[in-house]
């Protein structure tokens, strides 16, 4: 941490986010270095950022501080005159614990979202629309990843340009690869339970499907990785794209190693009869990045 100069919630859920992942790959031990600015540390401290670690499951080596004694601390004259912006950061974490119950976490993460939003006083953004993509996103986790979610929020109430974002990172196996095992699973189903195209098509889709293959199947209503009774199966993605679409907000979705603006995708074919997701404009609006592969949505409204 010695070299941040800046933090804000949308970085730090990212940067919290990967540091899991890693984690939970290489087994590594983890040991902090303070930050050398003070702002830096008391951001942190602000945002409860040994707090969240620990509840990941996350503990620095104990011999170290995250924070340190401030003073004789030389922050560079460039860093020290940056004004401070009157911004609000909140951190809320989507813990894998299989103690509390699905509806005991949604509760909670409901009421942090909702004492977030109290700070938008003026009704800037539509709360409901955020809470309903903030709340599907951590159900999709919940119910399918296994693995620790952090979501960051991040409002700008004043200044030109008023602004409200948040960034939600699932640490656990991204859409594309839970629909391709989806896919596996059932291509091993006989002919008298699913139809042979049926079963045969989810073969080929298993073993050379694409990402615009994954999302265009995961966009489609009725199309679910989860067992259930098939009632209001797969429609969780599309509620997270209409409610954003609603509101106003530029909504992305990282997999995979490629981007995607899905508020661009909704849009292009607005009003057309047919399909608005087809493979043509996934592919031609997908964007590849040899990023960290996390799955990662990310929301902005000016």
């Amino acid at each position: 941490m010695a070299q941040v100069r800046r933090v804000d919630a949308i970085g730090l859920a990212i940067f919290i986010a990967r540091m899991v992942q890693t984690l939970d790959e290489c087994g590594s031990r983890l040991t902090f270095t303070p930050p050398i600015i003070e702002e830096v540390g008391k951001k942190l401290d602000s945002m409860g950022f040994k707090r969240h670690l620990e509840s990941l499951g996350i503990a620095p080596d104990e011999h170290r501080d995250l924070f340190t004694n401030w003073e004789n601390v030389e922050i560079p004259d460039a860093v020290a005159a940056q004004p401070l912006l009157s911004e609000y950061d909140e951190i809320i974490c989507v813990p894998a614990e299989a103690n509390v119950s699905r509806s005991d976490q949604l509760k909670r993460i409901k009421t942090q979202i909702k004492s977030f939003l109290k700070k938008d006083e003026g009704r800037t953004f539509a709360h409901e629309q955020v809470m309903i993509i903030l709340l599907e996103l951590a159900k999709n986790t919940l119910d399918h990843s296994g693995k620790p979610a952090v979501i960051g929020l991040r409002f700008a109430p004043t200044g030109e340009a008023r602004k409200f974002s948040f960034v939600y990172c699932d640490t656990g196996d991204g859409i594309c690869h839970s629909v391709r095992r989806h896919m596996e699973e059932m291509s091993t189903f006989s002919s008298s339970e699913k139809s042979a195209e049926l079963v045969v098509n989810y073969g080929r889709l298993a073993k050379k499907g694409s990402f615009s293959d994954f999302i265009h199947w995961a966009l489609k209503p009725g199309n679910s990785t989860k067992r259930g009774n098939g009632v209001n199966l797969g429609l969780g993605l599309m509620l997270i794209v209409q409610a954003s679409k609603h509101c106003g907000f530029r909504l992305s979705v990282k997999d995979a190693d490629t981007m995607l603006t899905l508020t661009e995708l909704a849009n292009s074919r607005e009003g057309e009869l047919s399909s608005p997701h087809t493979h043509a404009l996934i592919r031609q609006l997908g964007v590849n990045t040899c990023a960290a592969p996390i799955l990662m949505f990310h929301g902005e409204i000016e």
